[in-house]
């Protein structure tokens, strides 16, 4: 049996929880510390339980989005950050252990599990694993800021 460092390759379908911890850490996040937040993000939303529905879905990806937020005080989500939380969304039932799981031991984990595995093959399809904001002058030039 071969260990694995960090430095190395994640692999793409079962990266190790040392690789998903790092992925995290290289934005700034804190694992159990954001799947928390999602949790209570989801309870200021109403939800207290899991349902298969696009109202949950999207529930989850804004109550990620806000502990993304706040955890990092960012004031912009990178785009692939972004689709990845999207995605993982939609997949996030096929992961599941339980039929009705339990939002903090079940969902949050897998969850930021499945957005953790996407996202490195994002960033090499294009998407941006940086935020911007898009200035407008009044002379319609644009320029973009890094934050």
């Amino acid at each position: 049996m071969t260990s694995h460092s960090i430095s190395e390759k994640p692999d793409r379908l079962t990266p190790t929880e040392a690789q998903i911890k790092q992925i995290y850490q290289n934005y700034g996040l804190e694992l159990p510390a954001l799947e928390q937040a999602i949790v209570a993000h989801l309870a200021d939303r109403g939800w207290n339980t899991y349902a298969d529905s696009d109202s949950f879905r999207e529930a989850l990806i804004r109550s990620f989005e806000d502990a993304y937020l706040k955890q990092t005080e960012k004031q912009v989500i990178p785009g692939a950050v972004s689709i990845a939380a999207e995605d993982a969304a939609y997949w996030v039932s096929d992961h599941l252990q339980a039929p009705s799981p339990d939002l903090r031991d079940d969902l949050a984990p897998a969850y930021t599990t499945l957005v953790a595995k996407v996202l490195p093959a994002y960033c090499r399809r294009g998407l941006s694993p940086h935020g911007s904001i898009e200035f407008y002058p009044p002379d319609g030039d644009s320029h973009t800021a890094q934050p």
